[in-house]
């Protein structure tokens, strides 16, 4: 996978991502096997896709710390939402994070 107009690479098992992602299930259902091109998302952030990869192999997201982190958590929610990945959208540690700072009373 590549994320970013960088195009930065991620390697992920395709195991990995069809047995999170309804999306990627589907789409590469019957062995197919995508090009370099059908696997690259520039509009996807980097630091969000980096995050995405920890979280697939079971890595702990801990939650934006700054308003900069904020914007690749908040993009990350985003990826889960583009990928259906039900189980990353409703995190028990992400989705607080997120809705603390976005539910702030002014």
């Amino acid at each position: 996978m590549y994320a970013g107009k960088s195009r930065k690479a991620f390697s992920t098992h395709k195991h990995q991502l069809t047995s999170k992602s309804p999306y990627f299930k589907r789409w590469l259902a019957d062995g197919h096997m995508p090009e370099q091109s059908e696997l690259t998302f520039e509009d996807l952030d980097e630091y969000a896709a980096a995050l995405f990869v920890r979280w697939l192999y079971g890595g702990e997201l801990h939650g934006p710390q700054d308003f900069h982190s904020f914007q690749h958590y908040l993009s990350l929610y985003v990826l889960a939402q583009r990928f259906e990945v039900e189980a990353l959208s409703n995190n028990g540690e992400f989705n607080p994070a997120i809705t603390s700072v976005v539910n702030t009373d002014s």
